[in-house]
């Protein structure tokens, strides 16, 4: 009896096919949207790191050298 009936959400094979190729294709380029979000947001992390750096290097640089004025004086 249940033979008979045909349910409604039975679709065609070739049909079922292209709706699933259509979801992995989606599934697909979510995930690639998702890894360049990453990877911008990894690269804007290491930019401002890099930046931070340098400026810390440059004021160290400025910084009165205490190891070689002792060194000097023991002379």
């Amino acid at each position: 009896m249940l033979e008979s009936v045909s349910s409604p959400f039975q679709i065609p094979a070739q049909n079922a096919i292209e709706i699933l190729q259509v979801h992995q294709m989606a599934q697909d380029f979510r995930r690639e949207v998702e890894c360049r979000e990453q990877f911008a947001a990894y690269c804007d992390w290491y930019d401002r790191t890099a930046l931070q750096h340098q400026q810390e290097w440059a004021a160290m640089q400025k910084d009165v050298q205490l190891r070689g004025y002792f060194r000097r004086n023991r002379s």
